[in-house]
């Protein structure tokens, strides 16, 4: 059977112009042609449409993939965090610094030629308080740093930031025990006088890491952001804005419409 594309782009016009000669209408073959041409534009349109549309499909399924991956990584991260400062934070809460005596015991060495060296030496009491106060910094450290390198994802998550940065305010505190505060909050031990700070005054460094200091501090934190946990994240709709309506409009019905406009001309060419 001919189709229309036969009978019209390899010149057969016979059909047409039969028509037009027996009812004196070259209009009617002026009109057909038009439509076919019209149509011919429109397949090829279309044709390109959907191909392009395909690769936005594509391209969305990509960035959803890469959503999802990112928020999961984003909350197993969280969860990692909060979990090691809250526990990290309930043993200094909980510790008992009276670590008895000869904590810290000194050794004077006289090299052969007469060099003098100090060597400190910490009992397990006091290597244990040591490790259970790194164990809460390093901890606090991580947290402040996961927080403050995912700012971007939320203005939730960057206030969590802020929260954790706040360490200035007992800065002179933390000094007074061998922990310093950086510019963004970070903390940093000198073992050496946390480890005489412990020795001399083991319940001011209960006070100022313990239920009323740093381990109190970083407790209401993790509690503030398990409360926000599953609105830190941004959806997809809210991080991606106007163009996430785009997307959906050409990976839903739209696309499949399209698709199956760009082969009407099968079914024309069978009406022939």
């Amino acid at each position: 059977m001919a189709t229309i594309n036969n009978m019209i782009w390899t010149g057969n016009l016979s059909l047409f112009n039969n028509y037009a000669a027996n009812n004196n209408q070259s209009a009617a073959r002026n009109s057909l042609n038009a439509l076919w041409q019209n149509y011919s534009n429109f397949n090829d349109n279309a044709a390109s449409t959907a191909a392009g549309l395909s690769e936005i499909r594509q391209n969305a399924s990509a960035l959803m993939e890469s959503y999802d991956t990112a928020k999961q990584t984003f909350y197993a991260e969280f969860d990692d965090n909060m979990d090691a400062l809250r526990n990290s934070a309930s043993a200094v809460r909980n510790f008992n610094f009276n670590v008895g005596e000869n904590a810290v015991t000194q050794t004077e060495n006289v090299a052969s030629d007469g060099t003098r060296t100090t060597t400190t030496t910490y009992s397990d009491a006091m290597r244990n308080a040591l490790d259970t106060v790194r164990n809460l910094v390093n901890d606090y450290n991580d947290t402040l740093n996961f927080f403050s390198d995912n700012a971007q994802v939320s203005g939730r998550v960057e206030r969590m930031a802020q929260n954790f940065g706040d360490t200035t305010y007992r800065a002179g505190s933390y000094q007074s025990i061998g922990i310093s505060v950086g510019r963004n909050g970070a903390l940093t031990i000198d073992e050496a006088t946390l480890a005489s700070a412990i020795n001399e005054n083991p319940s001011g460094v209960a006070n100022i890491l313990g239920r009323n200091g740093l381990a109190d501090t970083a407790a209401r934190n993790v509690e503030t952001a398990n409360a926000q946990r599953d609105r830190l994240f941004l959806d997809a709709k809210s991080m991606f804005g106007d163009q996430f309506d785009a997307v959906a409009l050409y990976t839903g019905r739209a696309f499949v419409d399209m698709t199956t406009i760009s082969h009407i001309g099968n079914l024309v060419n069978m009406l022939f």
